[in-house]
């Protein structure tokens, strides 16, 4: 009698627990960050009252801009947070909808997300512009010393800007990179 050769155990995979923790705790702190964005919107609202007391001219309507752009980009944080959030769960448990919505939200996080932060980086350089202004003011210094910290600012703010895009987007373009090779989708199938 002849016996069937011993079988493997079949290992899992590690990446689905990897990038499945990974966006639990991106998603959970994006949760966390959503109200921190709409409060500090708030504070500034505040900051900005006091520059206008002090003769710094805000154009007409750039406070509640300000506050608006605060909180619609606080509430797509939430929002995709919990998008991630949830596709990590799914994800970390080995379910066939983990993947579907963690490219859902790479796809938002990279249209949405950068659209909303290239859109407050612009606002927001308005108000450290006008702040830099008030400051050189109180001092008595300006002129040149103004126009250079100005240009100064201006350039680490497009700076910023560029590295703060590229951080934004390097998750979302991992994920899609990796979800859709054709060894992970032969994996996600099997669950």
């Amino acid at each position: 009698m002849e016996q069937a050769p011993p079988t493997l155990p079949v290992r899992k995979s590690k990446w689905p627990a990897v990038f499945g923790i990974i966006a639990i705790v991106f998603g959970g702190f994006g949760i966390l960050g959503g109200p921190l964005q709409m409060f500090s919107s708030k504070i500034n609202s505040n900051t900005m009252t006091q520059l206008e007391e002090s003769g710094i001219q805000l154009r007409d309507g750039f406070k509640e801009e300000y506050a608006a752009a605060g909180m619609m980009y606080g509430i797509i944080a939430m929002i995709l947070a919990v998008i991630l959030l949830v596709g990590g769960i799914l994800l970390l448990k080995r379910k066939k909808r983990g993947a579907p919505i963690l490219q859902l939200w790479a796809v938002l996080k990279l249209t949405g997300g950068v659209f909303a932060t290239i859109k407050f980086s612009m606002i927001n350089n308005e108000f450290t512009q006008k702040t830099m202004e008030q400051a050189f003011g109180a001092t008595g210094s300006g002129g040149k010393e103004a126009e250079m910290m100005g240009s100064v600012m201006g350039i680490a703010a497009k700076v910023g800007m560029v590295f703060g895009v590229l951080w934004l987007a390097a998750l979302p373009v991992i994920l899609l990179i990796f979800l859709n090779r054709a060894k992970a989708k032969q994996e996600m199938a099997t669950w």
